[in-house]
């Protein structure tokens, strides 16, 4: 190659990529027919046309693919839901903050509208407000607590502060639950009855307190003899003496419990003494003990209480029935159902009243003999017998010809 040869190729090369000085000198020694086909392919093209190649797929180029291949997912169903119980459960990434009477609670507002009536038919962004008497923060926490953990079986603590929320928020499936052990007897009889009893007062929920006053029984007069008797309010009282399942010897054991309840606080409550008494049933009281109210009284909480006008005619219109067999409609005085009449044999007036060793009871013995109750503790309520003639006393059974019958007027 001519050292003009080269320049002029070299000038050339230099529009499509700079040589180096032993670039060119080896481009010398170069084919002239292999320097002019690179010449060709490494020229511009003048015309700034490029040809591409139409690209194709891995299905035409003749590849087949098993689409039937499992993958294994980095979640698996079960991960997932462990994962999804733990965050619930841990109470994570909330969505709702829910106030009740001033404290708060971070809930997820899918399981509240999942499992409560009450969130699934209000619209709730980010906060909601529950100031309802019916529904405590701890009821509520517990509540919120059973929704996450289902497994979980409620405890007697605390299972009216739960009962009542699950009212409130329309929970089926835990007042469902919740009922069917408030139906069971094992759990909730006599003095636990009595407990659960007290327990739903601050709600005033009537059925569940007539329920548990179904269930007082035998235990009635340790009731009585407690302080939970003592302070419960006019309406409560008048709903314990009317159970037709007070367990007592006779109705004069009703009317000394009233005595009891006002003797409490008479300065407050002898206001409500026409209510109260009209839950006494004197047509039930044998002429006897009739007779020993109308006498005068020397305990001055018994004077008062027997010397009212409504009392006394209270007195008089029972005394009528239990003589004449009649009610006074006047008085709206009804026959009314019997009580659940017991014996204690260590109670001097539960002798019968032909008997030697019977005694009349007055409010001062009655005093003691709630003492007696509660100082027997537990145990006393399982002593008591219905009264019936084979339960009686020999001594009364030796004197007593005849049974004695439902109406208690021996």
């Amino acid at each position: 190659m001519s050292e003009q040869s080269a320049k002029q190729a070299n000038g050339q090369a230099n529009n499509a990529f700079p040589l180096t000085a032993d670039e060119i000198e080896e481009l010398k020694d170069t084919d002239m027919e292999m320097f002019r086909k690179i010449e060709e392919i490494c020229a511009p093209n003048q015309q700034g046309n490029y040809a591409r190649r139409k690209a194709t797929s891995m299905k035409e180029m003749g590849y087949e693919f098993d689409m039937d291949l499992e993958c294994n997912l980095v979640f698996s169903p079960e991960k997932l839901e462990k994962h999804m119980i733990e965050l619930i459960r841990n109470r994570k990434q909330t969505d709702i903050k829910v106030v009740v009477h001033g404290h708060s609670f971070k809930c997820h507002q899918m399981i509240l509208q999942l499992y409560t009536n009450y969130f699934k038919n209000v619209t709730v962004f980010e906060s909601a407000y529950i100031n309802s008497d019916s529904v405590t923060p701890l009821g509520f926490e517990l509540a919120y607590e059973w929704m996450t953990k289902m497994e979980l079986v409620p405890q007697r603590d605390h299972i009216v502060d739960l009962y009542m929320a699950a009212r409130f928020l329309e929970m089926p499936e835990l007042e469902e639950l919740l009922s069917h052990d408030f139906q069971n007897r094992e759990l909730f009889d006599g003095p636990n009855a009595f407990d659960l009893f007290v327990e739903t007062l601050p709600f005033e929920e009537t059925p569940l307190q007539q329920l548990m006053l179904t269930r007082v029984s035998h235990y009635f007069l340790s009731a009585v003899g407690s302080r939970e008797f003592c302070e419960l309010n006019e309406k409560q009282v008048h709903a314990m003496l009317s159970s037709n399942v007070a367990g007592v010897n006779s109705e004069l054991e009703i009317f000394m419990s009233a005595v009891r309840w006002f003797d409490e606080a008479w300065h407050i409550r002898k206001e409500h003494i026409e209510f109260v008494i009209t839950a006494v049933r004197f047509q039930l009281m044998p002429p006897w003990a009739l007779l020993s109210l109308k006498a005068t009284q020397t305990h001055p909480l018994m004077k008062l209480i027997c010397e009212h006008p409504f009392v006394m005619e209270r007195i008089n219109a029972g005394l009528s029935t239990a003589v004449t067999q009649r009610v006074e409609t006047e008085l709206d005085l009804k026959t009314g159902s019997d009580r659940e009449w017991i014996i204690d044999e260590q109670a001097a007036h539960h002798h019968v009243y032909k008997c030697p060793n019977w005694q009349l009871l007055s409010y001062t013995q009655f005093d003691s003999y709630l003492k007696q109750v509660s100082d027997a503790g537990p145990l006393f309520h399982t002593t008591l017998k219905a009264r019936q003639f084979a339960n009686l006393m020999a001594c009364c059974q030796a004197k007593y010809l005849e049974a004695p019958n439902t109406s208690n007027t021996d």
